[in-house]
Order: structure tokens, then sequence, then C-alpha cells
């Protein structure tokens, strides 16, 4: 074989692997990540919206709790108004259903046993001794625990409470101001007595009438109370 097929025929051969080649790179770039991230429906541009979307989402999220968050403290600041409102309408049920007759007799025992406190403090003041300082200590005690219970029963049935004494035991105080030592002593004793025996009369009827379970409660113990507060009376007698 010449010299000249020679080059010929190997310069035919090198072109053919030239295209082959050629052919070859092409099928490679076309199936490269590269040529994939061109053809993938999830571009860069779709990543961004969705972040965005996601952003957007996340960001309702918190308005819409924090929404949710701030109707629970209205509703909470309405259930406290509701509250307060009940309680309101429980006090007036409560005063509707106190009737006049209770309402009086409450006022009468108050009246009395404010007598009862304040005559007593005024004994201790004057400085009165023995049996009937220890009398005068007692007084202030029963009847000042009787008085606070009548008074916290009148506040939650809508009375009115009164707040001093009535003409009627203000004048017998006064008239006990006006004394001292043994006048004092006897007229002290004497208005306890007096004072104690309209009290049992007035206690026992309350037992029988009052229609009031709360105050009916207070009552008979208030009643066993003067009892026992008139027997001692008796048992020490007129101061000399």
């Amino acid at each position: 074989m010449s010299s000249a097929r020679i080059i010929i025929i190997s310069a035919i051969a090198l072109a053919a692997c030239r295209s082959e080649d050629s052919h070859v790179n092409k099928n490679h770039r076309a199936t490269s990540p590269e040529s994939f991230s061109t053809q993938d429906p999830y571009t860069a541009n779709d990543i961004r919206t969705r972040d965005a979307s996601s952003d957007s989402v996340a960001s309702s999220h918190r308005y819409d709790s924090a929404d949710r968050s701030g109707t629970a403290e209205e509703s909470f600041d309405t259930s406290e108004g509701y509250a307060g409102t009940a309680q309101e309408a429980s006090a007036r049920r409560g005063a509707s259903s106190f009737s006049s007759a209770n309402r009086d007799f409450v006022t009468q025992v108050f009246h009395c046993g404010r007598f009862e406190v304040q005559s007593s403090e005024l004994a201790l003041q004057k400085g009165i001794t023995g049996e009937h300082r220890d009398f005068a200590e007692m007084m202030v005690t029963d009847h000042g625990q009787v008085n606070r219970e009548l008074e916290r029963i009148a506040q939650r049935k809508g009375m009115a409470f009164p707040v001093a004494l009535d003409a009627k035991h203000e004048a017998k105080l006064e008239e006990l101001r006006e004394l001292d030592g043994a006048a004092f002593a006897k007229r002290y004793h004497d208005v306890q007595t007096t004072g104690h025996e309209k009290m049992v009369q007035m206690l026992e009827q309350g037992v029988r009438d009052c229609d009031d379970a709360e105050v009916k409660a207070v009552t008979e113990k208030a009643l066993a109370s003067a009892r026992r507060h008139l027997e001692m009376l008796n048992e020490m007698g007129t101061p000399r």
C-alpha cells in the first residue's frame, strides 16, 4: 500500500473519532445536573416563592395566635364583669328575700347588743371592780361577737346596718356617763339586769318567729348567752 493511501485512511479514521467524541459530549451535557436543574419544575424562582409563602403562613399563624390570645383575655375580662353582675344580682335577691320583719328584728338586737357593749366599755373605763368588772369584759366579748355576725348577715342580705345607737339606748348611756363610783356600779347593774330580761324575751320571740335560717342560728346562740348573763347578774346582786 502506498504512503499516500495510508495517509488518506488515517485522516478518515481520525475524523470519524472526532465526530463520535463530539456526539458523546453533547449527550453528556444533555443529561448532566446542570441540564436537569434547568428542566426541574422547582426552579430558584419557585424556591424563593415557596419560602415567601412559608413566611406568610408562619406570620399568619402568629397573628392568628395573637388574635386568639387577645380574644381569650377579652373573654376573661368579660367573665369578671359577669361575675360582678352575678354577685350584685345575688345581693339583690338576698335583699328582696329578707323581710321587713327580719330587718326590724335584726335592728332591735343590734341596738340592745351595742348598748351592752358600750355601757360595759364605759364601766371598764370608770374602774368598776370585782365580779362586775369580769361581767363587763364578758359583755364586750359576747355581745360584740353577736353584733359582728349580724352585721355580716345584713351585708349579704343587702340590708343597711345601723351605725349608731337609737335614741332610747343613747339616753341610758348618757345617764351612765354622768355617774361615778358606787352610784355608777349600782346603776350599771340595774340597766344590765332590765336590759337582759328584755333581751331574753326578744330573742325567744325571734327564735319562734324568724324565718331566716342564718339570723335564726345567730339568735339561738345569742339567747343562750343572754340567759347565762341574766343568771350571773342575779347571782352577783346589786353592788353596795
